[in-house]
């Protein structure tokens, strides 16, 4: 394994058994009124399950967000050990979209939030948030680093490739026969 994929592998793992013990914190207290081992599995969102005790649908579509979102850690984690070199521009795209289910997943958890007054879960979210943020920042950086681009070299691709559209329609030109426009400079 390269050493520049352990932060990204090691952050996605993390965050695969977060959501995963979220998601059986969330299955496990179903029946019974709320999460049956609220101090192990989840210690992230305290009083979620007791929120949604009396709502068992969303219980379930919440457990199901977050087994989805830890399958997409997971996927993002045996990606970075796996894919060793190759295809770079496939890899990039499975941690975001990891990412982008957890945003949705916890919007999710706070919206549910929203409806039940607890302090502690917007405390929780706000640090589940912010982990995710810094996260995906790493990950992010560390992917950039990997490649060796930066934006700007973005911007710099995109100058070039006019600046050799004008030369290739230029030559063009001068094979052609054509007389220069006005306002070009002969060469």
């Amino acid at each position: 394994m390269p050493m520049t994929r352990i932060l990204t592998f090691s952050l996605s793992l993390y965050w695969a058994i977060f959501f995963a013990c979220h998601s059986v914190s969330m299955l496990a207290g179903f029946g019974q009124g709320g999460a049956i081992a609220p101090g192990v599995f989840s210690s992230g969102f305290p009083g979620l399950s007791d929120a949604l005790s009396t709502r068992p649908f969303f219980m379930l579509a919440l457990s199901a967000a977050f087994a989805l979102t830890a399958a997409l850690f997971l996927w993002s984690a045996l990606s970075a050990l796996l894919l060793s070199g190759k295809s770079e521009r496939q890899f990039h795209d499975i941690p975001r979209h990891a990412f982008a289910s957890a945003g949705v997943t916890v919007t999710a958890a706070f919206i549910v939030a929203a409806t039940h007054p607890a302090a502690a879960l917007f405390q929780s979210i706000s640090l589940v948030v912010a982990g995710l943020a810094g996260s995906y920042a790493a990950i992010a950086s560390e992917g950039l680093a990997r490649t060796g681009e930066s934006p700007e070299a973005e911007e710099n691709t995109g100058s070039r490739m006019m600046a050799l559209d004008a030369a290739h329609t230029s030559l063009l030109e001068r094979v052609a026969g054509l007389p220069a426009k006005p306002g070009r400079g002969d060469v």
